[in-house]
């Protein structure tokens, strides 16, 4: 629920700003697990981010986040749902998943094409398997 109202703040800032208002309008606020929530989609979406929140580490071996981040952390904790999480999104029929992960983080499992490693993090792209893939209606041109 803190994570939906920040959001929805968010929101409702972007809607009040001229060159933010129709890019935000397009965007819903869900409070929800969105393990269940993927499952429950009318359509399939085409792409599902999944930007988890990284456990702190044991004992900081450099600077500490920022003080957003530390306090975003202590509100929302952590969770260990990743795989989970990528499951439920492929299941979803979405035609492709990005899970950004810490450099050192062990792959999750799953039909991954692509890895897009940098310095503090690391995009992992996953492609459903055909027969995960609901048939979409063409949208006209």
């Amino acid at each position: 629920p803190v994570m939906a109202a920040l959001l929805e703040d968010g929101r409702a800032r972007a809607l009040a700003d001229p060159g933010l208002r129709e890019a935000a309008g397009r965007i819903q606020i869900c409070c929800a697990d969105a393990r269940e929530h993927l499952g429950q989609l009318d359509a399939p979406p085409d792409a599902v981010y999944i930007d988890p929140m990284y456990p702190a580490p044991p004992r900081p071996k450099t600077a500490l986040p920022r003080l957003e981040i530390q306090l975003l952390r202590r509100l929302v904790g952590t969770d260990s749902t990743d795989a989970e999480l990528l499951a439920a999104a492929l299941a979803s029929g979405a035609r492709r998943v990005v899970v950004k992960r810490p450099p050192g983080a062990p792959v999750l499992p799953g039909p991954r094409t692509d890895s897009h490693p940098g310095k503090l993090v690391r995009y992992d792209v996953y492609h459903a398997a055909p027969s995960n893939m609901q048939r979409r209606p063409t949208h006209p041109e």
